[in-house]
């Protein structure tokens, strides 16, 4: 795992979330927060976090 424990919970992943990808989402749920409305932005963040959920 990339994220530590304390990085999941401050980004208040659901428990479901907490696996080996969840540095992924949340770089992905940053980027949305960042840039809301234009959410299409993150679109490379998504891609990297559908990618690990496939390959996982």
């Amino acid at each position: 795992m990339i994220a530590t424990k304390e990085e999941m919970e401050s980004a208040k992943l659901p428990l479901e979330d907490r696996d080996y990808c969840a540095h992924y989402l949340i770089k992905h749920m940053t980027c949305r927060k960042e840039v809301f409305p234009l959410v299409y932005k993150c679109a490379h963040e998504k891609h990297e976090f559908l990618n690990c959920q496939y390959e996982e």
